[in-house]
């Protein structure tokens, strides 16, 4: 599992898309203008996706403003608030203070693994 893990961390970082177009993982989006993969839908249709994320330049602003606030020491759910008040929502809705310490503790892990 952990090998596991940190192969797909390692693609992601790479800009490797490992997952559904929906649900990119917050600081990246689908490069829609890069190269694109084929699948075979239930149907028997041909579908043509991105294959590459590239990063999100709002996203990543408000993931750096999160690490500096941690770095200054502010708690998560401090900072939460101060994104909020900021008007930086997180893809249209408010951040929680769990969900700024799940996007920190996935920066670090990245970070180490970079």
């Amino acid at each position: 599992a952990e090998r596991t893990s940190d192969a797909m961390q390692y693609h992601q970082a790479n800009g490797r898309r490992m997952t559904r177009l929906d649900r990119c993982p917050f600081g990246v989006m689908v490069d829609h203008d890069g190269p694109t993969v084929e699948r075979v839908s239930r149907s028997g249709v041909i579908l043509s996706r991105p294959a590459r994320m590239v990063p999100c330049p709002a996203e990543v602003e408000c993931l750096n403003k999160m690490i500096a606030l941690d770095a200054e020491g502010a708690g998560s759910i401090v900072i939460a608030a101060i994104l909020n008040d900021a008007g930086m929502l997180c893809r249209g809705r408010p951040w929680s203070g769990a969900f700024v310490r799940k996007m920190l503790d996935r920066q670090k892990r990245f970070q180490k693994n970079a």
